[in-house]
């Protein structure tokens, strides 16, 4: 059995490609966005399973649903948690969620694509 360290305990490892699948309208932005809050974040995925962000790297969330839609989502996510953040007494930087996350918006990679998105997305990262 591969050992392995978590960024979301259980479920998103760290330094791996991973990928999630499922039909549209299923949800899947709807999970990448909160794994990268509760990353920016601190807090638990689901209220329980322990997430182990990096200390010393901002998030960046690349998105081609729209950037103004994911905008919304995470307005809507840190009102729903607002209480539960500031109340917070674990001490890292991802507490400063607001510097810890950035968005951006990419069109949808087609196969042929592939390697410039992923150049395009490294490029951006070393700007944050």
């Amino acid at each position: 059995m591969t050992h392995h360290q978590w960024l979301i305990e259980g479920y998103l490892p760290r330094q791996q490609v991973t990928t999630i699948q499922g039909p549209p309208s299923s949800g899947k932005s709807f999970v990448l966005l909160d794994w990268a809050l509760c990353l920016a974040s601190g807090r638990p995925w689901l209220g329980d399973i322990p997430v182990h962000p990096s200390e010393d790297r901002p998030i960046l969330f690349c998105t081609s649903d729209g950037l103004i839609s994911v905008r919304h989502r995470a307005c809507a996510w840190y009102a729903a948690h607002h209480d539960e953040l500031s109340s917070s007494s674990t001490n890292n930087s991802a507490n400063n969620s607001e510097e810890a996350i950035y968005l951006c918006e990419i069109g949808p990679v087609l196969p042929h694509a592939q390697d410039a998105a992923r150049q395009e997305i490294e490029r951006l990262a070393r700007k944050i």
